[in-house]
């Protein structure tokens, strides 16, 4: 199964736990980039999906339906 999206996020993260626990139960699955905590969250591509520049953003795919 191909992705639905790219969640940019810290696997220590609590929210970052929850979301792919949930994307699990749900039979999905979403793509995960490396993150550098202080690297990544600072980059364009990263502030462009995230509205307050707060980490994880999710940036589902057009094609993922």
């Amino acid at each position: 199964m191909a992705p639905i999206g790219m969640l940019y996020g810290d696997i220590r993260q609590f929210q970052t736990k929850a979301i792919l626990n949930a994307a699990i139960i749900s039979g999905l699955e979403i793509g995960q980039p490396p993150f550098e905590f202080g690297v990544t969250n600072k980059s364009p591509e990263f502030t462009q999906n995230s509205l307050w520049e707060e980490s994880p953003p999710l940036k589902i795919m057009k094609d993922s339906r």
